[in-house]
């Protein structure tokens, strides 16, 4: 990239694979572009867009991939009321709380040889886990290490500037040699996960009672129930729903 920047100058565009990507070598002027709304559009990641709900247009839902309208209305229904439950700045207590059972975990593995990798994300990961679906699981519970395994799965497997994303055409030739396989696997498996919690909920959901953000949820989609044009209306709301949960994990992790 420093060569084509003292050959090309400060804007120029080179071919990632399949995408013609534009690189801005500046600071100043990287600065100004991701200051204009032009510039919030998200990557398109071609390899996971059969498992999001792809409409006729290609846009997908959630809030890490989606775009326009749909991204805004779902992101700020997210942050209003997850931070009702505690995420973000009011997340001390809890993050406190998971800190000591933390500690009290690695204790059983003292004076031993210990790979960190998995084990740092769980308590992360239970800390987001209770703030959704209202559960405080052991760090020993199979429903959480399943949670966790599933969730390093989709973060080592597949990225933006991997090759299945950059040639998504390898995923129908070579899925298990991509990584392809293992990510829609896991991906799949974190749904049904949140689609089970989801089922749950609806049994035991009163209105005004609030337990979690999967109650807050319900809640709001019922209360779209008329609104044909919202996003988190009817089977569309329930496709946002997977795919933000499914988001918050990830991002979380």
């Amino acid at each position: 990239m420093n060569r084509l920047q003292s050959q090309y100058g400060k804007i120029f565009s080179v071919y990632m694979g399949t995408d013609r990507t534009v690189v801005i070598a500046d600071y100043d002027l990287a600065k100004e572009a991701l200051n204009k709304d032009e510039f919030c559009i998200r990557p398109d990641i071609k390899a996971l867009n059969d498992i999001r709900y792809p409409d006729e247009n290609g846009q997908v839902r959630g809030v890490m991939f989606s775009n326009g309208d749909e991204w805004l209305e779902v992101k700020r229904f997210a942050l209003r009321h997850l931070r009702d439950f505690g995420f973000g700045i009011g997340m001390e207590a809890l993050i406190l709380e998971e800190v000591q059972r933390c500690v009290k975990f690695f204790k059983e593995d003292v004076g031993k040889e210990v790979c960190l990798n998995l084990k740092l994300n769980i308590p992360i990961l239970n800390a987001l886990w209770h703030i959704i679906s209202g559960e405080k699981l052991d760090y020993n519970d199979e429903h959480l290490l399943d949670i966790v395994h599933k969730v390093d799965v989709m973060m080592t497997t597949i990225d933006v500037s991997s090759v299945i994303n950059l040639f998504p055409w390898l995923k129908y030739i070579c899925p298990e040699a991509t990584g392809y396989s293992k990510t829609i696997n896991a991906y799949l498996g974190i749904r049904k996960l949140i689609e089970q919690q989801y089922h749950t909920h609806l049994e035991t959901f009163q209105e005004g009672h609030m337990r979690d953000f999967m109650d807050v949820y319900i809640q709001e989609m019922k209360s779209q129930n008329q609104n044909s044009k919202s996003y988190l209306h009817g089977q569309r709301g329930l496709e946002n729903m997977n795919s933000l949960l499914s988001d918050l994990f990830v991002a979380g992790s």
